[in-house]
């Protein structure tokens, strides 16, 4: 017949193989630094969940899918904490952080 798909092939036990799933660690390890680039903890641990991930798939201890996704989170979180460090840096030197306190009454 044409047109039709062949059967996927069984693996052991006769049920076909389910497809992997991407790894909801490297999901958050994005999520959190897409977070931080507002503010700066949230990019430090998606950043290190991120090599965290990336380290499990190396072992062989994660799937594989969520590397890219892995990947990314640690070079968001990357950008994410430049970002707050020169946005800091310019709040500190442009005076956008009064840090004079008055004790007059």
């Amino acid at each position: 017949m044409e047109g039709t798909m062949p059967p996927e092939a069984p693996v052991m036990g006769g049920m076909p193989a389910k497809p992997e799933k991407t790894s909801a660690l490297a999901i958050v390890a994005l999520v959190l630094s897409v977070i931080g680039v507002c503010c700066l903890i949230p990019a430090v641990v998606g950043m290190a969940l991120g090599f965290v991930e990336l380290n499990r798939i190396k072992s062989g201890d994660s799937s594989a899918k969520g590397q890219t996704v892995a990947k990314m989170a640690v070079i968001v979180g990357i950008v994410a904490i430049a970002l707050n460090i020169l946005s800091t840096i310019y709040l500190i030197y442009s005076g956008g952080f009064n840090f004079e306190f008055s004790t007059q009454s």
